[in-house]
């Protein structure tokens, strides 16, 4: 079990850094769209409102929209991984 935590640690930190690296510290919409591979922006802001967005967002004084720590979602990306990594482990 320490293994995983070791793993999946290492693993927030690697996706946190390509995160920073191609959107600087803050993560819009639009780029979680992306990420999260919702079909557009607005399919975002519906999953946001009905409390399915696998994340939290804010909206920062002076800025306009929602926006999301790559942080944040380094840790739910590391964390689907490691999960689908275990279920193909565990299927047939």
């Amino acid at each position: 079990m320490q293994d995983n935590s070791k793993t999946l640690i290492a693993r927030v930190e690697a996706i946190e850094s390509s995160l920073r690296e191609r959107y600087g510290e803050l993560i819009g919409l639009s780029e979680l769209a992306e990420l999260f591979h919702f079909p557009t922006v607005e399919a975002v802001r519906k999953a946001r409102l009905r409390g399915r967005l696998p994340i939290s967002v804010a909206q920062l004084p002076n800025r306009r929209g929602w926006f999301a720590s790559p942080r944040s979602v380094a840790e739910v990306l590391a964390n689907f991984e490691l999960t689908t990594k275990s279920e193909k482990e565990i299927l047939p």
